[in-house]
């Protein structure tokens, strides 16, 4: 630690000694090219790219073959706008000898430069010489990517998940993938509720859809809800898309309508979904939910892919009486993934009702009740494009019995399973 925070004071010493004697002179001295070279790293870094395009051309005047600078210089030339100069550098580093990082940094600048099918050849290219690398493959899957070819994508990055399963960007990546690649999906589902105090006969719901991902809305799709509650029946009907909103960015857009008295007379929501480095994920959005009146909800959350694992904190806050009072719920959400993007264990636990469970969300007009939940599904990819899953678990929660002021509240237990089947084609 000692030896890493003087390496760092002798660093920020040379670049103030360089703005302070004249940046020409000093350069004209280099005697260790090593130490040279972490300071037009930082001077890249710090966004002062001809001072350190400078530095590297002084360098390489030294020891021309040292390959690390000339990858820096490809790069540093690319973020001071000279793209031109960027490719000339890198692709003479690897004409002389071919050097990983240098396949790396020339495939990051063609895709940068919207030049795809240059960035796709230059990571297979790299790959000839390197063909164990992950860099490359990662370069060659977000190509691909944009080059809109999910197919060859997928079984890629699955391969390289099933070898390296502590790699959060390429969980990320695969998950994005999983996404679009599907072009068509069918899915249809089961679940049964059972209370014990709070009503007298069990729940019923079968949902069907239909997706298909499309150009400009994304994966866009049809449900259909059908209930049994209350000894009633009803069906409710909706319509999602993801439209994407550039290349780290989606939304989620979501109508609903139901004349039966078991589900909301309307729903609607919105979200948008962006991805942060360090595979991190954030979501801001809201919902609104019209049962005799309209009930609001604003969502957030934060998801973080590391290793085999996803983990996702998000919070809801209801807005009821007009606006005047607000009823926060919470959820934590632990999926462990398999062998695929496919296969997954999922625990959540919460605290309140989320707008996005479309079974519990009628008793979501009631906010001064507390609810706890806990769930656990399992999910299974069969013969490639069969997936199953099934799901179970309990809400701990508080109901008003009979009128409020003279009953109040009581607590009883939702114990619900389900299962779903999706078949992809």
């Amino acid at each position: 630690m000692i030896i890493l925070e003087y390496k760092s004071i002798c660093i920020k010493i040379s670049i103030l000694f360089l703005s302070i004697v004249g940046i020409s002179k000093t350069f004209s001295q280099i005697e260790n090219v090593n130490s040279s070279f972490q300071v037009a790293r930082t001077l890249a870094f710090s966004s002062k790219y001809n001072e350190s395009i400078l530095l590297c051309k002084k360098i390489l005047e030294k020891n021309p073959s040292y390959q690390d600078v000339q990858v820096l210089l490809g790069r540093v030339y690319f973020w001071n706008n000279q793209p031109d100069s960027a490719i000339l550098v890198l692709s003479e580093s690897i004409n002389s000898n071919p050097y990983q990082d240098a396949f790396v940094a020339l495939s990051d600048i063609h895709r940068w430069n919207s030049k795809l099918l240059d960035a796709l050849k230059t990571a297979e290219d790299g790959l000839k010489f390197f063909p164990s690398s992950e860099e490359l493959f990662i370069r060659k899957i977000k190509a691909l990517l944009e080059l809109k070819d999910f197919n060859d994508a997928y079984p890629i990055i699955d391969s390289l998940i099933a070898k390296n399963k502590k790699n959060s960007e390429l969980r990320q990546l695969s998950e994005s993938i999983k996404m679009k690649r599907s072009k068509n999906i069918f899915s249809i589902s089961y679940d049964f509720d059972y209370f014990d105090k709070q009503f007298n006969d069990p729940w019923h719901t079968i949902s069907t859809s239909y997706a298909r991902q499309t150009r400009y809305l994304g994966r866009l799709i049809t449900r259909a809800n059908f209930g049994n509650r209350f000894a009633s029946n009803g069906y409710q009907i909706e319509i999602d898309a993801y439209p994407a909103l550039g290349k780290k960015m989606y939304a989620y857009i979501n109508a609903g309508y139901s004349p039966s008295i078991i589900f909301p007379n309307y729903r609607s929501g919105i979200s948008v979904y962006r991805n942060f480095p360090r595979a991190f994920e954030g979501e801001l959005g809201f919902r609104v939910l019209y049962f005799s009146k309209a009930t609001i909800l604003y969502v957030g959350s934060i998801g973080k892919y590391t290793g085999n694992f996803w983990f996702s904190a998000r919070q809801t806050l209801i807005a009821f009486d007009s606006g005047k009072k607000v009823s926060p719920t919470y959820s934590f959400i632990t999926r462990y993934y398999g062998k695929t993007t496919y296969d997954y264990i999922t625990l959540t636990l919460g605290y309140g009702l989320t707008p996005d469970d479309r079974v519990r969300e009628l008793l979501l007009e009631n906010v001064t009740v507390k609810n706890y939940i806990m769930k656990l599904s399992v999910q299974k990819l069969f013969r490639g494009n069969n997936i199953f899953s099934i799901n179970s678990g309990i809400v701990r929660g508080e109901y008003i019995h009979g009128d409020y002021f003279l009953n109040g509240k009581k607590t009883g237990n939702n114990i619900f399973a389900g299962i779903n089947f999706q078949k992809i084609f």
